[in-house]
């Protein structure tokens, strides 16, 4: 406790480097399920690529496969929602009034269904290109691999943005620990303050998710204003 006390009366910087921490570890994590997640799926979309390939398209319409339909299933939630990836070169159109929740291909079109959230997506197909059937295991993989680095970076700018705003918005609630303990506290302190506290914060709830257990967000700002009271009046004490 002594320790962290020390850093936030005298420690270098704003809190950048706690925040960007906590970003990289929520990445990585949000990376590594996507990971596994898609790995566990190359069989799968291996297996679809066997029945349906060769695939050729020209000039927007799906030639080849011929007269194909067939619907695979890809996910079921715990509502026991069942999604599909369809094709069905039978037809130029469907009657999307008729869908389950999915994605359909006919022959010149695209359709995007999604009935929890009424959205309904058509799109018309472009282009000309041909897919042979052949093992594309190897393909699927190295893809994941750039994938899971693309969404860890991306995840980590995103997360430190939206986090430092936080923390900036929190440095200023730090205000009301300050009357309490009747002291004064410089912004930089401040910052270093609430990057401790929001961190804090942000692994409990990251902890509570993983065991359905969900904080609202006015419980989130009183621990964390509650938090550099107590911290704060420690300082004041030194």
């Amino acid at each position: 406790m002594d320790r962290i006390l020390n850093y936030i009366a005298r420690g270098k910087g704003v809190g950048a480097i706690i925040i960007l921490l906590v970003c990289t570890i929520f990445s990585s994590v949000i990376g590594i399920s996507i990971r596994n997640l898609a790995h566990v799926s190359v069989p799968y979309v291996q297996m679809i690529a066997d029945e349906v390939l060769p695939l050729k398209m020209e000039n927007g319409t799906i030639t080849t496969p011929k007269n194909f339909k067939k619907d695979f299933p890809v996910f079921i939630d715990d509502d026991d929602v069942q999604y599909s990836f369809v094709i069905d070169t039978t037809t130029d159109s469907l009657d999307v009034s008729k869908l389950d929740n999915g994605i359909y291909i006919t022959r010149t079109q695209m359709y995007a269904v999604d009935n929890a959230q009424g959205k309904i997506e058509a799109q018309k197909l472009k282009g000309t290109f041909n897919l042979e059937k052949k093992d594309y295991t190897d393909i699927l993989k190295a893809g994941i691999k750039w994938i899971v680095i693309i969404t860890i970076i991306t995840a980590i700018i995103c997360f430190f943005i939206m986090y430092f705003i936080l923390n900036i918005f929190y440095a200023f609630c730090a205000s009301i620990a300050e009357k309490v303990a009747n002291t004064t506290l410089t912004f930089d302190t401040k910052m270093r303050l609430s990057a401790i506290c929001l961190s804090f914060m942000l692994f409990v709830s990251f902890a509570l998710g993983f065991i359905g257990i969900n904080i609202s967000w006015y419980i989130f700002l009183a621990s964390v204003i509650c938090m550099q009271i107590l911290i704060v009046k420690k300082l004041a004490n030194k």
